[in-house]
């Protein structure tokens, strides 16, 4: 039997060698991942060997057990070696990288920096589910909440800042270990939370038809975010108030309580409220109520009204002309009075100037409509902003006549009766640069 020499033994062995080590894969790199897809027989921190090049977009290959998986790379990190991966490992926290959390607010901002004054880079969907990379460990005071700041990871790849106000974050048993909780709140409560609340004195203002804008402040009111579970306090006295909510406890049929806060909500009827809140460690009871329409629409209507009653008093580049009680010309709502002498200082004091501003904030009783075509106020200059000279007026062909009204006869914003008028006036309406005849102006 013929022997095979020793140096064509060592030959095989190495192309055999060579075979083997050329049928078996290289990697291409490394990937860390941070959000394994469902099914797959990976977790969170797990790096495994790269056999592909992905590009953006494309899916990774990687194996285990001679099984080949396909990764999403929006979920996961690539690296060119694995020493590199471990690093990036140990930046994040593995033990926090096993949860996830849950948005509870819709349009949740995902911010670049673990600071509610960063970039917002996403924004989460109601209930959208997110990866946890990390966490910040010190909690924070933002506006009424107390939260940490968690580093996580969307569907789609985003890495982000989310504050734990607004975040269930849940282990892998499903349960809430932080942030906020799942919304509980009776539907009756919820009818409450459907609606915006005025103070109850908007609804008398209005339902008297007085819209005093002067009084009235779309600001102020009872305001909630059902999606972003907050309810809003704003109120005159600098009571500015936000109150994140979850849960809301049934006390009674019409008394509910937001739990955490000290806000308490007692329905008095279908339109009317009574809130009991703290603020700045004092309590406060306010009476609320639901207006019929939008504040806005009733604010807007009446500055119409407004700008009607001044177009119909004065007409454009116009002047009322008196010669017992002067001359008042138009700029807008500006006036200038020259020669009021008589006038003064029984109906405008002698300290106030001769000009100011011309304002239709009152309204008729009902008993003075027939009579009178509305009610006009000067504010001059150097009075207190609250003084101001009434007059009802009644819109002639020639001109215009003012029956001065003291403020006794006015309660409420509305001029009650002209009982105590003593004070009759005509003024003929002239254009400003007609050359009038004063002796074609009558004396009142």
């Amino acid at each position: 039997m013929n022997r095979v020499p020793p140096f064509v033994l060592t030959i095989a062995s190495l192309l055999i060698g060579v075979l083997v080590i050329g049928c078996v894969p290289q990697a291409r790199g490394y990937a860390l991942l941070l959000w394994p897809e469902d099914g797959k027989p990976f977790t969170p921190g797990d790096i495994v060997p790269i056999y592909n090049e992905p590009r953006r977009g494309s899916a990774a290959i990687t194996r285990l057990n001679d099984d080949e998986y396909m990764l999403d790379t929006a979920r996961l990190e690539l690296f060119a070696s694995k020493e590199a991966a471990q690093d990036r490992l140990s930046e994040l926290s593995q033990e926090h990288m096993r949860l996830t959390a849950i948005s509870r607010q819709r349009a949740l901002p995902v911010r670049n920096r673990p600071d509610p004054e960063s970039r917002v880079v996403y924004r989460l969907e109601q209930e959208e589910v997110v990866r946890v990379l990390d966490r910040e460990e010190e909690e924070q005071r933002i506006a009424d909440n107390v939260g940490r700041w968690y580093h996580v990871i969307t569907e789609d790849g985003t890495m982000g800042h989310v504050f734990s106000a607004r975040l269930s974050v849940v282990d892998s048993e499903g349960t809430i270990v932080d942030g906020a909780m799942p919304q509980d709140i009776p539907s009756e409560a919820m009818v409450i939370l459907e609606h915006t609340w005025r103070p109850e004195d908007y609804a008398d203002l209005v339902a008297d038809e007085t819209p005093v804008l002067e009084e009235l402040n779309p600001e102020y009111g009872m305001f909630t975010d059902t999606d972003a579970g907050e309810i809003s306090l704003v109120f005159p006295e600098g009571i500015e108030k936000t109150i994140a909510f979850h849960r809301i406890d049934q006390l009674a049929s019409d008394h509910f309580r937001v739990t955490g806060s000290s806000l308490e909500i007692r329905r008095e009827s279908a339109r009317r409220l009574t809130l009991f809140f703290e603020h700045e460690e004092q309590e406060y009871t306010v009476p609320v109520a639901r207006l019929r329409r939008s504040l806005e629409s009733v604010i807007s209507e009446e500055e119409q009204r407004r700008e009607r009653a001044r177009e119909q008093f004065v007409e454009e580049d116009h002047a009322l002309v008196s010669r017992a009680y002067g001359t008042i010309t138009f700029d807008d709502d500006r006036f200038t009075w020259e020669g009021m002498d008589r006038l003064r200082p029984n109906v405008v004091p002698e300290a106030y100037a001769d000009y100011g501003e011309m304002v239709f904030r009152y309204f008729l009783h009902s008993d003075l409509r027939r009579q009178y075509d509305g009610a006009v106020s000067f504010r001059f200059e150097g009075a207190p902003d609250d003084k101001l000279v009434t007059f009802l007026y009644e819109l002639e062909p020639r001109g215009v006549r003012l029956t001065h009204v003291p403020q006794a006869s006015i309660r409420d914003y509305v001029v009650r009766d002209d009982a105590g008028a003593a004070t009759v006036l005509f003024f003929q309406a002239v254009e400003e640069d007609e050359d009038e005849e004063t002796s074609d102006i009558s004396d009142w």
